[in-house]
């Protein structure tokens, strides 16, 4: 995954790439895509969103079950539950994962679409001189990571039924909810961003920056710090709200 200097690339970017060279181009020579991308933005960060949506789509589909089985074993029902009771929780459980799911792709759709409204604006801010369907669509592309992502997951949840983690982002993982008492740890979104995948995407993400924007490597770094520190802060405002409806139902 070799970057290439972007002066050498300038002649090849005016090329417009195929979704298939995309995709291959942004494993193996990522400058020259998203110098591609920039130039040719078009509609073609549709592919990557959509082929996302429904992944997320496909694995909410198999995770969310054995999210709400987890959920409801937590609660502990009371032994004796009558038959109709329990079909109305089951029925109450394959709701709230089509709801998960239909959830799962329009979390997607407006989360890509807020992150490239960041990147436009923190670029913008930073001396950028890029248009937003440039954005939209390097950005779109630099999530070619958790595209592979959810497929590796699915084909592992896919194949381990009785394997399920309500931690898989990252490392938050490794802080234990039972050991704070039943309340998140400040340090879970920190410690979500700490993942190959997400890093990789990151990467990616720093490169798309340098190619819409056309700013050095140290501005689109201040770029990408603003953006990652922005999506920690928000997730920390996730876990005060957690700890409060935590507190608040003991």
């Amino acid at each position: 995954m070799a970057v290439e200097s972007p002066a050498l690339l300038v002649e090849e970017s005016r090329a417009r790439r195929s979704v298939g060279a995309l995709c291959l181009d942004i494993i193996r020579r990522p400058t020259a895509a998203m110098l591609d991308l920039a130039a040719h933005p078009g509609y073609r960060w549709l592919w990557p969103l959509l082929a996302l949506a429904v992944l997320s789509v496909v694995l909410t589909m198999i995770v969310g079950p054995r999210a709400m089985s987890a959920g409801l074993a937590a609660a502990q029902l009371p032994e004796g539950v009558d038959a109709e009771a329990m079909a109305n929780v089951q029925r109450g459980t394959s709701v709230m994962v089509g709801f998960g799911a239909v959830g799962a792709a329009l979390g997607v759709i407006i989360g890509s679409l807020l992150a490239a409204a960041v990147l436009h604006f923190a670029g913008t801010i930073l001396g950028g001189q890029q248009g937003f369907m440039a954005v939209l669509a390097t950005t779109a592309w630099a999530r070619v990571p958790l595209i592979l992502r959810s497929v590796v997951q699915i084909l592992w949840f896919g194949t381990h039924p009785r394997d399920f983690d309500q931690k898989m982002a990252g490392l938050s993982g490794l802080l234990s909810t039972e050991a704070m008492g039943g309340e998140s740890s400040w340090f879970e979104p920190v410690l979500a961003q700490v993942e190959i995948w997400n890093l990789w995407y990151l990467f990616l993400l720093w490169l798309a920056v340098r190619a819409f924007a056309k700013v050095t490597k140290a501005r689109a770094l201040m770029i990408l710090a603003l953006f990652v520190g922005l999506r920690i802060a928000l997730g920390l405002v996730g876990v005060g709200i957690g700890r409060a409806f935590a507190g608040f139902g003991g």
